[in-house]
């Protein structure tokens, strides 16, 4: 996609959903707002973890905000 990874975030609802992340160098979020979710708990820590739709819109508000896009 050629973006900078600063610009981008992985966000995923699995531990390996986490450790793709972190292995891409990306800062990751874990979701658990889904109807179900693979993982309750991660082998790696996520960088942060939403539990409602709203929680990850702030996040991505806050991303345009400080980043500029």
């Amino acid at each position: 996609m050629r973006i900078d990874p600063v610009n981008a975030i992985f966000v995923g609802d699995s531990n390996a959903d986490i450790f793709a992340g972190k292995a891409a160098g990306l800062r990751t979020y874990a979701v658990q707002c889904l109807s179900t979710c693979q993982s309750l708990t991660y082998d790696l820590e996520p960088d942060g973890l939403f539990t409602n739709v709203a929680h990850f819109r702030e996040l991505l508000e806050k991303e345009v905000v400080i980043h500029g896009h």
